[in-house]
């Protein structure tokens, strides 16, 4: 019989084109993006160099990127396919890697060592290198117990008395303008926008 027109072909095909059309209406589209934005980045985004980036705009980025690369690649495999008469050897190859790889988003979470993580990346924009702990200690740390939530205590502020204030970060940029401003450099980086030149004093430190 020809391949054609065999029923159990046809049936494959018509059951992979329900399942794909199903998978991409459904989990591509609607719950993939929602799990991926509360479940693994979180409210808070991740941060790549300087910027910090939300999930949708993750999401958004790695599914173009993704695109893109089928684009370059898929007419190679389509013709590799065709020319070794390998097309159920790659369909095969593709739907159990993609179910896989599907199934292991369950185990993603965004994880409380992600400030961790980010203190690092600040690390390596700095100096060039990965911390020693991230890889040794916390990447290997399992995950927190639950604690109940009591609300934050006050920041400490280590600085002189007069410069203190209610709001510990208007203090700390208050801390840097009087008291730090020599030791104060960004070599790298442009200074951040609440730094003032006016406010600055580069001659008269209270600490010494």
């Amino acid at each position: 019989m020809n391949e054609k027109n065999n029923k159990r072909t046809i049936f494959g095909w018509a059951m992979y084109d329900w399942a794909n059309s199903a998978y991409s209406t459904t989990t591509v589209g609607a719950l993939m993006p929602a799990y991926f934005a509360a479940v693994v980045v979180g409210e808070d985004g991740w941060n790549f160099g300087s910027t910090n980036y939300l999930a949708d705009e993750i999401w958004g980025y790695a599914t173009g990127i993704v695109i893109f690369i089928f684009f370059l690649i898929m007419p190679i495999f389509g013709a590799m396919a065709d020319m070794s008469g390998s097309k159920m050897k790659f369909l095969k190859i593709f739907a159990y890697g993609g179910s896989v790889f599907a199934t292991v988003m369950f185990f993603l979470t965004a994880g409380d060592h992600c400030y961790a993580v980010a203190l690092n990346d600040e690390y390596g924009y700095r100096y060039g290198k990965s911390h020693k702990s991230v890889h040794e200690v916390i990447l290997k740390l399992p995950e927190p117990v639950s604690i109940p939530r009591r609300g934050l205590t006050d920041f400490a502020q280590a600085m002189p008395d007069s410069l203190k204030g209610k709001d510990a970060v208007d203090a700390y940029r208050r801390f840097y303008h009087k008291d730090k401003a020599t030791f104060a450099s960004w070599k790298y980086r442009d200074k951040p926008p609440w730094w003032n030149e006016e406010e600055a004093s580069y001659e008269e430190r209270i600490t010494r």
